[in-house]
């Protein structure tokens, strides 16, 4: 079987007010889709990978993969998606080409701080608990809180609560 990951990388940065989506700003002169193509190209656990951007990032973004990672022998594939997330999450299911018992894990091009050991352990947890799914997340470190209808603020217990990172 394969293991295949889906980088969604569709987003236009609109709640930003960016005029350059999230997933191509730069943190350590890489883009934000560079460094979770990294993670998935380091990972043993990774096949191929496909690639869902805006349509009018395609040919650039198969430029800067194919300029990078032109050496590389795992597959990488990189197609237009659609207008929601859940569009581009469909198109990408619809063309990765599944076996019965391949793996997909699914990643968002905006989360750069998802690494190859972050990747690898989600699949080792797949495998290990024989799961149908399974997803990365973090703790919350930051105080939580939540406000009634009467402006009472009540603190919750942070322990319950955790960040999916997918």
């Amino acid at each position: 079987y394969m293991n295949k990951a889906v980088i969604l990388a569709g987003g236009l940065g609109l709640r930003m007010s960016s005029k350059t989506p999230k997933q191509y700003l730069k943190i350590n002169r890489k883009n934000l889709v560079g460094h979770i193509v990294d993670s998935c190209v380091s990972s043993s656990c990774i096949d191929s990978i496909l690639i869902i951007c805006n349509e009018k990032y395609v040919n650039k973004l198969k430029l800067q993969i194919c300029k990078i990672y032109k050496e590389n022998s795992k597959k990488i594939e990189i197609i237009s998606g659609g207008d929601t997330r859940m569009e581009s999450t469909l198109i990408g299911l619809e063309n990765i080409n599944l076996n019965i018992k391949d793996t997909i894990i699914l990643l968002e091009a905006s989360r750069p701080f998802v690494g190859t050991k972050d990747i690898d352990l989600i699949y080792s947890s797949f495998i290990k608990n024989n799961a149908d799914c399974a997803f990365y997340y973090s703790s919350i470190n930051e105080s939580l809180f939540s406000f009634k209808k009467n402006s009472r603020i009540v603190n919750h217990n942070r322990s319950s609560f955790f960040l999916s990172q997918t």
